[in-house]
């Protein structure tokens, strides 16, 4: 198997999966039962453990990355369409979480921050993958 098939794997289960637990997190705090910091623990320990087979892909890509013949274009294209699509499902979860709570209230600046938070998040696995299939 071509090495840079780990990267594009590595990439979308990163992304996919952050962006799962993102949403999660989105509607643990537009249901405010539990306060912020246990809902932003419990998105980091999603995030680890969702970043674990990434992690073993992206080693795996490196190590066999001189037997590449795959185009590194097709990788930037599917690592960043597959960012574009999470960003865009998050933007509107984001945006109808906004809408359920109320105006100026600690949710909305909660759910901001979560946002912004999952945005980098969900964007560092793919982005080293990119990185990695232009070396």
């Amino acid at each position: 198997m071509d090495p840079l098939y780990y990267f594009i794997l590595a990439a979308v289960i990163a992304s996919f999966g952050i962006s799962i637990a993102v949403r999660k997190a989105f509607s643990q705090i537009v249901e405010g039962k539990l306060p912020l910091h246990k809902v932003q623990t419990k998105l980091m320990v999603s995030v680890a453990l969702v970043e674990t087979i990434p992690i073993l892909l992206l080693v795996l890509g490196f190590m066999n990355i001189e037997e590449a013949e795959l185009s590194p274009l097709v990788v930037i294209l599917i690592v960043g369409a597959a960012m574009l699509f999470n960003f865009l499902i998050n933007w509107f979860r984001y945006r109808d979480s906004i809408q359920q709570v109320e105006q100026d209230s600690l949710q909305k600046q909660q759910l901001s921050t979560t946002f912004q938070l999952s945005i980098f998040l969900m964007n560092a696995i793919p982005i080293v993958a990119i990185i990695a299939t232009t070396l």
